[in-house]
């Protein structure tokens, strides 16, 4: 594992950080494993939409505690 992906995964980097960071490290890291990590990242931007959308669908429901 590469220094992007242990420092993404012990969330001492963010998607933004880690992007821009692979970008200067991907002509060393191999094609294979810079598609690894777009991978993780674009998960995680998913994971992280899916997440807004939940809390702004039920907003109204968790604001006031109703069903």
């Amino acid at each position: 594992m590469c220094l992007i992906c242990v420092e993404f995964e012990m969330s001492k980097l963010t998607i933004e950080e880690a992007r821009r960071n692979l970008s200067e490290m991907s002509p060393i890291l191999g094609e294979e494993h810079v598609e690894e990590i777009n991978k993780m990242l674009l998960a995680k931007e998913l994971e992280q939409l899916n997440e807004d959308e939940f809390r702004e669908e039920y907003s109204q429901v968790i604001a006031n505690g109703s069903d």
